[in-house]
């Protein structure tokens, strides 16, 4: 039926580096009115897991005042530039630390062609919803990263990001059906039934072809938002104990979806593989913290933020600084943990240049747990726990290929058969799987005027995949040439004038990134339960600590890096006695509603602080 092509649609939300959220609010004085599950989850188990990093209490000589106290931020993303915007009006001294030559930003990155104002494209990060959850980044309040950017002029430009549009094209099997048209086939849209396809076995059984696709996932969330809203003390229970099964165990176990019928869930969903190495309960978190049908996008490119934090902090971003080694500092006269020693490279391809060594009271580490895993941290005795975590803890791969067009075709009217597309995406079993077109400068298909488009944008095993393409030109060729095979035939359009409209590219793998191996925190099996405390906990007396979107609860949001940046600031706060400074901390930059840390004293886990009303009133259908 046609409802079910619209949920092929809205399927994506959910499973390209989407994260969720419910409502937010301050803490304390103004206490929470209502916090995601993820944050409950992880305050639950922040504080009964036992203390795996042994940093509970810290026996530091403390900085007598701020002005001895300096921090070592390693990276120059969004959480270094975050933290140092913090640490300037604490008046507190930093150094960042990037290892890159080229740019500052990390994962929000926009790659531009400079032949035309929209002719961008977002590489990394991209969108933001528009939640209370995003205050901190967008709201009008003082605390909110764009006001503080507005107040030190660097207002941030923001357009509609068009989530879904008229015509958008869902391409499976080699059956095409555009959004707003009549579907043929309501009972199996694409053929993938076992009567289509030559009898069982051969496709899915006919008694879930038959079904819609919100009929076979709504069961599996509804009985959890019950439970929750029933009784939520023992929901809660039975979600902590599905955290040791993967989405696909948990479909299979506890419905018996045969294993084609799990396929065929994934396969809608353009991320290959997702379901095998999802735990249920970051999918199941996800889907009930998720709120909010309107997003926005930055005139000009997602990087116009980092950029203007770059600009207005204090001190400047010491690029092509490659850290190779942190060590103990320790005083001459009593023998004991004065600070940290990073160990710096300026050669960031082989660490073997010209090197120097800087002393920190404390350090940041906001790298990727890839990259600091390349770091030797042999001497600060990690605790066990930590050291598996930056090991082991998993990191989705996502790719994103841009070409620039002599013009927007697929906003042509005529060049579409009728059928433009302006905003919003199209998904696909080809190679590239999903389609995203642009919500900025939109012209419809004015010729003359370039424009750009993500003519794939998928995570998964697609993104390993199409990754062993990206790189040498030679290879990129070939890529290129079945990237726009595909777009052709997904938008029945004619290859060789589409081929004749290209102008360049640029392809971008984010776990062939040298910097990030890999583009955003993805949890496995178990791995939130035992592994994920260790991360967020300081260490080494309290002066080793570890910020990024992995060590917040929101993986694969700004929100996560700067929430990550904020703990790690008050962790050091705290550490050192600084209460006055936490006050002012709070005054001046609001509070975390995620609660990632024990050490943060004034979060304390309390079930009743979620919004049942928020749970029950979910529209799973758009989610999964």
């Amino acid at each position: 039926m046609y409802k079910q092509i619209l949920f092929i649609f809205s399927i994506l939300i959910f499973f390209n580096i989407n994260s969720s959220f419910a409502d937010s609010g301050e803490l304390n004085k103004n206490v929470t009115e209502s916090v995601t599950l993820k944050s409950l989850y992880t305050s639950y188990l922040m504080q009964n897991k036992t203390n795996d990093n042994n940093e509970t209490s810290t026996t530091m000589n403390k900085s007598k005042n701020k002005d001895e106290l300096n921090v070592g931020i390693i990276g120059g993303g969004i959480a270094g530039l975050y933290a140092a915007m913090i640490f300037d009006d604490l008046g507190i001294d930093y150094t960042i630390l990037e290892a890159s030559k080229e740019r500052i930003g990390g994962r929000v990155y926009t790659h531009k062609f400079n032949d035309h104002k929209y002719s961008y494209s977002d590489m990394g990060a991209m969108r933001i919803p528009l939640t209370p959850l995003m205050d901190r980044i967008v709201s009008n309040k003082n605390y909110s990263l764009f006001s503080k950017l507005a107040k030190g002029g660097y207002k941030i430009p923001t357009v509609p990001f068009i989530m879904s549009a008229n015509n958008e094209i869902s391409y499976y099997n080699g059956v095409r059906y555009v959004k707003g048209q009549p579907v043929a086939n309501p009972s199996d849209p694409f053929n993938y039934s076992d009567s289509n396809n030559g009898g069982p076995g051969t496709g899915i059984p006919d008694e879930y072809a038959n079904r819609t696709i919100d009929s076979l996932i709504n069961p599996v969330f509804y009985q959890f938002i019950y439970n929750l809203t029933v009784d939520f003390d023992n929901g809660f229970k039975q979600l902590l104990k599905y955290d040791s099964y993967s989405a696909r165990d948990y479909l299979k176990t506890f419905y018996n979806y045969p294993h084609s019928v799990i396929d065929y869930i994934e396969n809608l969903s353009t991320n290959t593989g997702r379901l095998d190495y999802s735990s249920i309960t970051e999918l199941l978190m996800t889907v009930f913290d998720f709120s909010g049908n309107d997003f926005i996008c930055i005139d000009g490119g997602t990087s116009v933020i980092t950029k203007s934090m770059s600009e207005i902090i204090k001190k400047k971003v010491e690029m092509g600084n490659l850290v190779t080694k942190i060590t103990k500092s320790y005083n001459k006269k009593n023998g004991e943990i004065d600070g940290l020693n990073v160990h710096v490279s300026k050669d960031s391809i082989f660490g073997d240049g010209e090197t120097e060594t800087l002393k920190f009271k404390h350090v940041i580490s906001t790298t990727t747990l890839p990259a600091l895993q390349r770091i030797d941290t042999s001497d600060l005795k990690l605790p066990l726990k930590l050291k598996n975590a930056i090991r082991s803890l998993k990191y989705s791969g996502a790719i994103k290929l841009s070409i620039n067009f002599k013009y927007r075709w697929w906003e042509d009217s005529e060049f579409m058969n009728g059928k433009p597309i302006r905003g919003g995406s199209s998904n696909t079993d080809l190679l590239v799987r999903q389609v995203v077109y642009p919500s900025y400068g939109i012209n419809n298909g004015t010729k003359g005027i370039s424009g750009t488009i993500l003519a794939s944008y998928t995570a998964g095993l697609e993104s390993t995949r199409i990754s062993s393409l990206i790189g040498k030109k030679d290879k990129e060729r070939k890529l290129l040439n079945i990237v726009l095979s595909n777009l052709a035939e997904i938008h029945n359009v004619d290859f060789k004038k589409l081929k004749n409209l290209y102008k360049e590219h640029y392809f971008q793998s984010w776990e062939n990134d040298e910097f990030s191996t890999g583009a955003f925190a993805l949890f496995s099996t178990a791995q939130y339960t035992e592994l994920f405390p260790s991360t967020a906990q300081s260490n080494v007396d309290g002066r080793f600590h570890l910020s990024g979107e992995l060590t917040s609860v929101h993986h694969a949001w700004m929100i996560g890096a700067i929430n990550s940046a904020y703990r790690s600031v008050d962790s050091i706060l705290k550490n050192e006695g600084f209460d006055n400074l936490r006050l002012k901390l709070k005054e001046n930059w609001g509070t975390i509603e995620e609660v990632e840390s024990p050490n943060l004293d004034w979060y304390k886990y309390d079930p009743d602080l979620i919004n049942h009303n928020n749970i029950q009133g979910k529209s799973i259908q758009r989610l999964f």
